[in-house]
């Protein structure tokens, strides 16, 4: 009944004014729905990930981008996640509004991190030309080890993980996933791999002339589709120690 009286409402607002009104309690993360000036019609978009979220009890389009709060880098409207702003502690914490958690922390403290729109660098954190960087997503959170140097020995990295409610587990394939407390999947959880930045391909593209612009589009993408191609494989251990797991990369 109420989404009924919702639907008319916004209806009766759209053909009075002449311009789409949403229709309040048919919105979601993922969904829109509005009505049509017609006063008959409606209109729902659907995405395939997170385009909005709800604060203050109004739905709001997501902003990934990094703002300091209560001593740590939260998105100005997008998911539950909290990123460090240096020191001891988590550099990621995701959460939900039931109290599940997982929290992933590096095994030394970080310096302070430089921070561009949605990531945070911590320049160093995994060794000298070594940074950790993390990039708050609309749904969730990434990292990545960025090597501006090449190494000259195998690496190892380990990611100390801290869960509450969820549960972090590996299969006999190697593969991540992220359940509840009753084995349902919450998401899955991308396979480690390394693979070359197209600096060169992003700078032919950003300095070319304007007559040539196609052409240095085409070659930033070709660039890309080798970068994907060249995809290295990484061995991933999770093993539990003590009250938290423990994520080596090698």
């Amino acid at each position: 009944q109420a989404q009924d009286d919702a639907r008319i409402r916004a209806s009766a607002e759209a053909k009075r004014s002449g311009k789409p009104v949403e229709v309040a309690g048919l919105t979601s993360a993922v969904s829109s729905t509005v009505a049509n000036p017609d006063g008959r019609s409606f209109t729902t978009t659907v995405s395939t990930r997170p385009s909005r979220v709800k604060r203050d009890g109004v739905w709001v389009p997501i902003d990934t981008s990094l703002v300091e709060k209560d001593g740590a880098l939260v998105p100005k409207a997008g998911p539950a996640v909290k990123v460090s702003n240096g020191g001891d502690g988590p550099f990621a914490t995701v959460a939900d509004e039931a109290g599940n958690s997982v929290a992933l922390s590096w095994p030394a403290p970080l310096p302070r991190p430089t921070v561009e729109r949605n990531k945070a660098r911590y320049t160093d954190a995994a060794g000298p030309g070594a940074d950790l960087v993390v990039t708050v997503l609309p749904g969730g959170v990434r990292h990545d080890i960025e090597l501006r140097e090449r190494p000259t020995a195998q690496l190892n990295y380990r990611i100390n993980v801290k869960t509450v409610g969820w549960k972090l587990q590996q299969d006999g394939q190697g593969r991540l996933t992220l359940t509840d407390s009753v084995g349902k999947l919450v998401a899955p959880v991308a396979q480690p791999v390394m693979y070359p930045k197209p600096a060169h391909a992003e700078k032919k593209a950003g300095n070319a002339k304007a007559g040539t612009n196609a052409k240095a589009k085409a070659d930033a993408e070709t660039k890309a589709e080798d970068r994907h191609r060249r995809t290295g494989r990484i061995a991933t251990r999770l093993r539990s120690e003590g009250d938290h797991q423990v994520l080596e990369l090698t």
